[in-house]
């Protein structure tokens, strides 16, 4: 190799590039670079400047970054942690977690001074409680601004068509909802549910809730439902939605209020015990509930627990149950995920502007055609090139 080509890169920051984002060698290799020549360039191996230009773009990091003389420190999470009680965060943020919420607070940004150009009141919503009031109430509040009712519920079909006519409600109410399972729009840098199932940030002009994707469908409606408690109480912050993780000690006052919120809120105590039937097994109790309300198992199972419709030793034998059944069907989710990567299948547009928000694109859009948002603004804003934005602009236009 020529000296004048050879980029002297740290080969230590390749292991740990590779190590940030849960990656083998294997993974990042293509036809031309073997998954064996990443690992000699690991072990000091000189590269070629081309070479390392492909790492970085590989790796998901800046070309500069493989030169420097120590891994740098790991970025700060932006906004408060509230999946433990002490506010420390579980484990080092994934690049890719990070990611997620600069975009958010990027686009947030946008649309709040877009608002206040416009002229716009404040969302009276949000902040409207505290954690000191009753949670029937602040549940009530929610379902009444949003219109969830028997109505609504009885008009879906299945878990995914319940949660985009939620999401639509609450975007109808003043508030950003973004949901996506990847960094931007590059499904190779996929989100862990693992890691969490979302966040809220609080603002009185541009309130915002994320969504992960890669979580089941009935848990993504509980995790909509609780970052829309934290935005009614005006708390921004990372979420651990499960209701049945960690024990309660474990969890933030907030965290604990916005569960309980989130479960009155999918299933009313008073319709609970209407629904819940004594002479039936848990098992079909458990079902009903779930086809009636569109929450998942463990959200009923947790209600029967909580409304003393079981006692607890029946509520454990049942948790463990539903969490090797979960456990199961998780399995077979990932196994479905990998085979559609493999066949790099699904199309662009179906979900663009649900990852970017519907309320945030189709305000974006209109600012661009009206001249006050520049296309290389609106290409950062959406993290695509110009050209797809010209292209999104044609398919509203034809809508």
């Amino acid at each position: 190799m020529d000296d004048m080509n050879v980029a002297y890169i740290n080969p230590r920051i390749i292991a740990w590039a590779m190590a940030q984002r849960n990656l083998i060698p294997e993974q990042l290799a293509t036809k031309t670079v073997t998954a064996d020549k990443i690992r000699a360039w690991e072990q000091g191996e000189p590269i070629s400047e081309d070479q390392a230009e492909f790492l970085a773009r590989k790796l998901g990091i800046p070309y500069l970054v493989l030169f420097l003389a120590d891994p740098p420190d790991p970025d700060p999470v932006p906004i408060p942690d509230l999946r433990t009680r002490s506010g420390k965060p579980i484990a080092e943020p994934s690049p890719e977690f990070i990611g997620v919420i600069n975009d958010a607070l990027m686009r947030q940004d946008w649309f709040r001074e877009h608002k206040l150009r416009q002229g716009k009141r404040k969302v009276a919503l949000v902040g409207r409680y505290t954690t000191k009031d009753s949670v029937i109430d602040v549940a009530a509040n929610m379902r009444s601004v949003i219109g969830v009712d028997a109505e609504f519920r009885q008009g879906c079909s299945n878990w995914e068509q319940f949660l985009r006519k939620l999401i639509k409600k609450v975007e109808a109410a003043g508030i950003l909802v973004m949901r996506s399972g990847v960094i931007g729009h590059a499904t190779h840098r996929r989100l862990d549910a693992e890691e969490f199932q979302g966040f809220a940030i609080s603002d009185p002009y541009a309130p915002l809730v994320f969504v992960n994707d890669t979580d089941a469908r009935a848990a993504q409606i509980f995790t909509l439902a609780h970052e829309l408690a934290h935005i009614w109480i005006g708390k921004t912050g990372i979420s651990n939605a499960r209701l049945a993780g960690r024990s309660l000690g474990e969890l933030s006052t907030i965290e604990r209020f916005c569960n309980r919120v989130a479960a009155e809120f999918l299933v009313p105590e008073r319709s609970f015990n209407i629904s819940w039937q004594p002479s039936r097994t848990i098992r079909d109790n458990l079902e009903r509930i779930q086809r009636h309300f569109w929450v998942s198992s463990l959200v009923a199972l947790r209600r029967a627990y909580d409304l003393k419709r079981i006692p607890y030793d029946d509520f454990k034998t049942a948790l463990d149950a539903e969490y090797a059944r979960y456990y199961a069907i998780e399995q077979r989710r990932k196994k479905r995920e990998e085979e559609a990567k493999k066949k790099q299948t699904g199309d662009f547009w179906s979900t663009f502007k649900l990852r970017n928000s519907v309320l945030f694109s189709d305000a974006l859009a209109a600012s661009v055609r009206n001249a006050k948002t520049t296309y290389t603004q609106a290409s950062h804003l959406l993290g695509v090139t110009i050209a797809t934005v010209e292209k999104f602009l044609q398919r509203e236009r034809a809508t």
